[in-house]
């Protein structure tokens, strides 16, 4: 009985120490899991979604509440909220939950007023905005979190700005092909170098051109990166122990 009792002391233990280190990422998943459950059964998608002409209108919470729905459904649901939990923790690991909160809140409102902009009665909605802010500030961090987690994460944002620039350009299924086969590329780059720091810069390049490519496709998705690399540099230049990417990671499998 004692072991036992041990045994369930330990996984709160590990639960509590879970949820303090990642108290932004575990809220903000909930939140969307709870959104996307409700929104099913009530008119949560046409109340929160995003559009221009609406916001224009005085209906400025959608700058921030089309985050927490799905429009287009399972898919994007299970894509963003994989995001949200593999870029997310990372970030909040490497930076804290502050830089989570003004990364998320950039990228959110930022792309929301420039995709208004762009494309006024548009309606629109999903956490894939924060997902690449959240990209963005971490391309430019050193994280050096366990190996597997490491690659994953690298893994995650390469295929989220190269799928979405392949889309952008030629359609969905230029964008799974584009993505599928340079994200497998960038996996054994990063095996094969061992994590090295050129490796590292190289999957910075990929996701700095295809960001690049992404805006002038007028795609906001790359708006998004590029606010998160924004807010990234700009949080480094207030918190002098904070490096961007540089040096070799002491990630171990």
């Amino acid at each position: 009985m004692a072991r036992g009792v041990r045994q369930t002391d330990g996984g709160v233990s590990r639960a509590t120490a879970i949820l303090r280190r990642y108290p932004v990422t575990i809220a903000a998943v909930a939140v969307v899991v709870v959104c996307f459950a409700l929104q099913w059964s009530t008119p949560l998608i046409p109340l929160l979604q995003r559009q221009g002409a609406a916001i224009a209108g005085g209906e400025w919470w959608r700058l921030f509440t089309s985050f927490f729905v799905q429009g287009s459904g399972w898919g994007q649901f299970a894509f963003n909220t994989a995001g949200l939990i593999i870029l997310g923790a990372a970030v909040e690991r490497v930076r804290g939950s502050m830089a989570w909160i003004a990364t998320a809140v950039v990228a959110q409102v930022g792309t929301v007023g420039v995709a208004s902009l762009w494309a006024p009665q548009a309606y629109d909605s999903g956490s894939s905005f924060v997902v690449g802010g959240l990209a963005g500030m971490l391309a430019l961090a050193r994280f050096s979190g366990p190996r597997a987690w490491v690659v994953t994460a690298a893994a995650y944002r390469v295929f989220f700005v190269t799928y979405l620039t392949g889309l952008a350009v030629a359609g969905p299924v230029a964008g799974a092909v584009t993505g599928s086969v340079v994200t497998g590329a960038v996996v054994a780059l990063l095996l094969r170098s061992d994590l090295a720091l050129w490796a590292r810069y190289a999957v910075l390049g990929v996701t700095v051109a295809a960001t690049a490519v992404l805006i002038v496709w007028r795609d906001p998705h790359g708006v998004a990166v590029a606010l998160g690399m924004i807010v990234a540099i700009a949080w480094a230049s207030v918190h002098p122990h904070v490096s961007l990417i540089s040096g070799r990671s002491d990630a171990r499998s």
